[in-house]
């Protein structure tokens, strides 16, 4: 019984691996698109510019090192105009990254299949690990702004709950 049981906890963190993996990707998109965002919205409201433009400008940076310099300089002090007049903006998009909780997320699990690995009898370190996992889960949830990521937690969040069935059949 216990076998049995160690393989389906195996089974259940090697799915969470894969939907972890796959909510980094999301996350990582979900992202970029913000930033991409913001860039252009710096572009167009502050520079006046075009991307098309903006890639006229860095050629001819290229050839002309002291203008760039001097342009070095203006965009320094346009990127101070733009911290205090869209810092919320800017806030807001360094708050809702997941980055971190993700990776704490992979490292839990990895954590967790070297215990079954060892066979060892952890039911309370593998209780508090899962507790771990349903905390980052919860905060990338309430970080989320994307359906694909919210899906993905509740899928995870199924998840875990099997898991912790299965480690208190364990115990």
């Amino acid at each position: 019984e216990g076998k049995r049981t160690t393989r389906a906890c195996m089974t259940h963190l090697r799915y969470l691996a894969r939907v972890q993996r796959q909510l980094g990707v999301f996350h990582a998109q979900s992202h970029r698109k913000k930033l991409v965002g913001l860039r252009h919205r710096i572009l167009t409201d502050f520079f006046g510019v075009s991307d098309e433009q903006m890639k006229v400008e860095r050629e001819k940076s290229r050839s002309e090192p002291n203008a760039a310099r001097d342009k070095l300089r203006r965009t320094v002090q346009v990127a101070k105009q733009i911290w205090n007049e869209r810092k919320e903006d800017i806030l807001r998009s360094v708050h809702n990254d997941a980055s971190e909780e993700i990776s704490r997320i992979g490292m839990h699990i990895a954590r967790m299949i070297e215990i079954f690995k060892k066979n060892q009898s952890a039911g309370r370190e593998l209780e508090f690990f899962l507790q771990e996992l349903q905390r980052e889960v919860n905060t990338i949830g309430a970080k989320a702004q994307d359906s694909e990521i919210n899906m993905l937690t509740v899928i995870m969040k199924t998840e875990i709950e099997r898991l912790r069935e299965q480690v208190r059949n364990l115990e």
